[in-house]
């Protein structure tokens, strides 16, 4: 790899390399028909600085080097000229519980019973197997660039995902770690969850709203964690847009990316610029406290990169981007016990208007709650809202939870179903 750095910096200014091993091993059920994959893939890409612009190219093998970075040094004369220059950081915070050694010794055979136990114990609950699916993956990352940098990074994930059917009651159930664990409990949710499920009927009104696992986290990603970011910011397409320092949420709710978080997946010592990554409070005490950045946009809004340049795979550009974990708290909690109104766990895809914050979506799994038991499914129901008025609002229950990436306890916010 020195020796293609020296190659390219005949032509370039700076030069930046980076190449993945990963492999892949999943099996899926989908009613009775099961199918496997296996992939195995390496993938390079390069970044050259030229003049203070900077183009980019991917390639798969090493033979392909000479073409890829003429095409990366012709894409350079065509970028804005930004004078960014890459990193040159060498020393980096050891993060620990990325990898498992369990993960990269499961064959084929263990997968697959893995996902046959699973589905039968949704089989033998009388219920019917909709789509199941066991995933491991192991990735080998390398990064340096001409300015000294150079980090490796290995990570391992295991996720399974379990879905059942009863009538025209079904649900579902997933979770990701970076290490092995017993996927059975999320068959076991997932038949607690068809079952109650059954007969669920829409409701409409307004309600105190409990918003739980994966409905909590797709909201965060779709507004705050993606409002957040720096092209948004530059480009005016956020309605976080000149509230830096103002109030979002209430007193004594934090929300923090932590990227060094032990045991998690996505923890990262740096990121796929070469850019230590650092924890951040987004919002501190109810305050809006940070926008993230890649260098790009750093550059261009006169701000510090903190560890946001990253890419959705080796083979593309990266942006800036809040990867990292997301983790909410608040010393103030409401007990569960006491909460009466509606939980929302699962809907359809969340409709949002991008510069408002308002959204609409459709209930799919829900219930009626009732100091706080459920006594009543929903489905079917319209929720309509503006995520952050529903932010201004938040309290945090006297439970965690754990969903990819984000942490955090319940959200209860007001909200309307229509």
């Amino acid at each position: 790899m020195d020796e293609l750095i020296r190659k390219a910096l005949k032509i370039a200014d700076e030069v930046e390399l980076a190449v993945e091993d990963s492999r892949t091993n999943s099996f899926t059920a989908f009613a009775k028909n099961k199918t496997s994959l296996f992939e195995e893939k390496q993938v390079y890409s390069i970044r050259v600085i030229k003049d203070g612009r900077v183009g980019f190219s991917r390639f798969n093998e090493l033979k392909d080097f000479d073409k890829a970075l003429q095409f990366a040094a012709d894409d350079a004369k065509f970028s804005e000229k930004l004078g960014i220059s890459f990193p040159c950081c060498s020393e980096f915070p050891r993060i620990r519980g990325t990898y498992d050694k369990k993960i990269e010794q499961l064959g084929e055979k263990e997968l697959a019973g893995i996902l046959s136990e699973g589905i039968s114990r949704i089989e033998q609950s009388g219920l019917s197997n909709t789509k199941s699916t066991i995933t491991s993956n192991i990735s080998r990352t390398l990064h340096l660039n001409s300015n000294g940098f150079e980090g490796k990074m290995d990570a391992t994930s295991f996720s399974a995902n379990f879905g059942a059917q009863s009538g025209d009651s079904t649900s579902s159930y997933w979770g990701m770690k970076p290490h092995f664990f017993d996927p059975g409990h999320l068959a076991d949710k997932t038949i607690e969850r068809t079952k109650f499920s059954a007969n669920a009927k829409p409701i409409s009104g307004g309600y105190p709203l409990l918003f739980e696992d994966e409905f909590m986290a797709k909201m965060m990603g779709r507004f705050l964690i993606s409002d957040i970011c720096g092209n948004n910011v530059f480009d005016k397409r956020t309605p976080l847009l000149g509230k830096m320092g103002q109030r979002i949420a209430p007193e004594g709710i934090n929300i923090t990316e932590d990227p060094l978080r032990d045991g998690c997946i996505a923890s990262y010592p740096f990121d796929d610029e070469g850019t230590l990554c650092k924890k951040k409070a987004i919002v501190e005490d109810g305050i809006l406290n940070t926008f993230v950045y890649d260098l790009k946009y750093a550059k261009k809004c006169g701000a510090e990169p903190k560890g946001n340049g990253f890419n959705d795979g080796i083979g593309s550009r990266p942006y800036p981007k809040a990867a990292c974990n997301i983790v909410v708290e608040s010393k103030d909690r409401v007990n569960l016990s006491e909460f009466t109104g509606v939980s929302v766990r699962k809907v359809l895809t969340i409709r949002p208007n991008r510069m408002t914050g308002e959204f609409s979506t459709q209930i799919i799994e829900g219930s009626l709650i009732e100091k706080g038991e459920p006594i009543k499914p929903i489905r079917g129901c319209l929720l309509v809202g503006n995520f952050y008025e529903m932010l201004d609002t938040l309290r945090l229950a006297d439970n965690n939870m754990e969903y990819g990436r984000f942490f955090s306890p319940s959200w209860i916010v007001d909200g309307k179903m229509v």
